[in-house]
């Protein structure tokens, strides 16, 4: 599998993690805003499943990489 493949499918999900840690960061700086636990309730999914999904696909290209032999 080509880099720029592997760096075209991280980059986005590194930002969208991001996107996630910064709702949660910013649920916690400002806590008198109204509606404050929905900065938790879409950040912490939109952050995990991120991960999780950045974690999947970098265990899956090294399975791929140790069958092929090389």
């Amino acid at each position: 599998m080509d880099m720029s493949k592997v760096f075209s499918v991280l980059t986005p999900l590194v930002g969208v993690s991001l996107i996630g840690v910064i709702m949660i960061l910013y649920g916690f700086i400002d806590m008198k805003q109204e509606n404050n636990i929905l900065q938790f309730l879409f950040g912490i999914p939109i952050a995990g499943g991120a991960l999780g999904f950045i974690f999947w696909f970098a265990d899956s290209l090294i399975r791929i990489h140790c069958m092929s032999g090389s």
